[in-house]
């Protein structure tokens, strides 16, 4: 009974029924296309010089042919492999480990790579139970925009030699995990300790959060950027400006108040209630 049910599986299963299954970047399922044709994926957009990594199931979609008897077990793919050949000037390519499951094999862009629409091919293979080797095409979208920095949380003001916290999000828009250099400057040498470089992982199609502290100098505005640059190449970068008030005069009180609710004792709220009325009325 069980020969005649593996024998029923191998007469209704089409010939060439050969599936590739993407898991990442993209979910989708490619199978043999007719015309010669290659089935496509199209795997979205990542930044100059940043690495892409495409996932793939071990699912071949055929019964395996192995051995003496027949079966009703399903094949396995035991390679991911990206077609060198294939790849645009600069680019390089990694094939999966043999036998890894799920596939995972990865592309390097190159660091100048210009923005525009990249094609490469895929080719998966199978060792031990003679499935033919199924070849596909993908296509990526290069662009050097694929990183957004915000500022999502500042101090308003403050006073001298004490130490605020701004919080900086990263949004990482391509379809690659990368890492980012974070840095800000605009403090005076002396306040610059604490506050330098960190490197922040940021996966793809994500954010990430990183709270920075920064200690006010002496009275006086300081106008502060943070600038993101991605270690894969520096064509990726963001960066954002604002004014850190530091000390207390009337004047800087007055443009801090333009941006927000100043936090003072309760006895003196209402005096910086009619400051920060005055302040929106004169300086917009």
């Amino acid at each position: 009974m069980f020969a005649f049910l593996a024998l029923l599986v191998l007469l209704i299963l089409p010939a060439n029924a050969g599936v590739v299954k993407v898991i990442s970047p993209v979910g989708q399922t490619l199978s043999e296309s007719e015309g010669g044709l290659l089935p496509e994926v199209d795997l979205g957009v990542v930044g100059p010089g940043q690495k892409l990594e495409i996932i793939v199931s071990t699912e071949t979609g055929e019964i395996s042919k192995g051995g003496q008897t027949l079966s009703t077990r399903e094949a396995e793919w035991d390679l991911l492999e990206v077609v060198s050949d294939s790849l645009p000037r600069g680019w390089l390519g990694q094939n999966s480990l043999r036998f890894e499951s799920p596939m995972k094999a990865f592309v390097v862009v190159a660091k100048d790579a210009a923005d525009g629409e990249y094609s490469f091919l895929f080719r998966t293979k199978d060792d031990l139970e003679d499935v033919t080797p199924f070849s596909f095409k993908a296509k990526a979208r290069v662009k050097r925009n694929v990183l957004e920095l915000k500022i999502v949380g500042e101090p308003v003001k403050l006073e001298s030699k004490h130490v605020g916290v701004y919080v900086i999000e990263l949004q990482n828009q391509a379809n690659a995990n990368d890492v980012f250099d974070l840095t800000v400057s605009g403090l005076p040498k002396a306040f610059e300790e604490g506050t330098g470089e960190r490197t922040v992982f940021v996966p793809f199609n994500s954010r990430v959060t990183v709270p920075i502290q920064v200690e006010a100098p002496e009275l006086g505005e300081f106008e502060l950027e943070f600038k993101a640059v991605s270690l894969s190449s520096p064509a990726i970068s963001s960066s954002k400006t604002t004014t850190l008030f530091a000390g207390t005069s009337l004047v800087s009180d007055l443009r801090a108040a333009a941006r927000g609710v100043l936090l003072f004792p309760t006895a003196a709220s209402s005096i910086y209630a009619l400051l920060s009325l005055a302040a929106s009325l004169l300086l917009g």
